[in-house]
């Protein structure tokens, strides 16, 4: 039987950084811990010199619902492994999806001397997914041509390099790089009276508000 997140607060390591304690805190709302393994490396009376104690813990977790950076999208149902060691925890993300992301793996390092995440992301959408995501995300802040009339149709997928500082709030911090490719992609934008068709092709966006690409396609009345 695994461990119910809602009782982390009996075994999350105390000498975790304080910002980390607080991210898992606030921001893992529900989950199971399994097949934990745990490990203590160190002296067993009090030494002051760097490094005298370590605390290793491995496992999986599953149906793990979390608000991984403040007011992004809820990733629900995500399932992987995670493996606390020292100064970095690992994380590995076998399988989740968010708010207009159908399929999403991925894999973290967190330092906790810098208290900083780095990420790289796959990740899958289809239908209308993405204009959801972006309004219901900060992305909206620097794509604010984006409006609710958007209407898209098809498939994108891609990788996305993230970093972030652990904060309260939605930091200039952070930064976000990401190449992603279009299939049969269409796009409405009533704004500007445009209808694309049938798009195809590669595309780089970077924070802030950078977009390059190659695409082919037809443009409808």
């Amino acid at each position: 039987k695994g461990l119910d997140l809602a009782h982390r607060h009996l075994y999350v390591p105390n000498t975790l950084p304080e910002t980390l304690k607080q991210w898992i805190r606030d921001s893992l709302l529900s989950g199971e811990l399994l097949n934990l393994q745990f490990a203590y490396h160190g002296q067993g009376n009090h030494v002051d010199y760097l490094n005298s104690r370590r605390i290793e813990l491995m496992g999986d977790y599953a149906d793990l619902n979390v608000i991984y950076f403040n007011n992004w999208p809820m990733v629900s149902e995500a399932e992987g492994r995670v493996h606390l060691r020292g100064k970095e925890t690992t994380i590995s993300v076998a399988g989740a999806s968010t708010l207009g992301i159908e399929r999403i793996s991925a894999n973290f390092a967190i330092d906790h001397v810098l208290d900083t995440l780095l990420g790289s992301v796959e990740f899958t959408s289809s239908g209308n997914g993405v204009i959801p995501f972006i309004l219901n995300s900060p992305l909206k802040e620097d794509l604010s041509f984006v409006s609710n009339d958007w209407e898209s149709k098809g498939l994108i997928n891609g990788v996305l390099n993230v970093s972030f500082p652990f904060a309260d709030t939605f930091s200039s911090e952070l930064a976000l790089d990401m190449r992603f490719h279009l299939g049969e992609f269409d796009l409405l934008v009533p704004d500007y009276n445009l209808f694309f068709r049938s798009l195809s092709g590669t595309g780089d966006f970077y924070l802030p508000q950078r977009l390059s690409g190659s695409f082919e396609g037809r443009l409808l009345d």
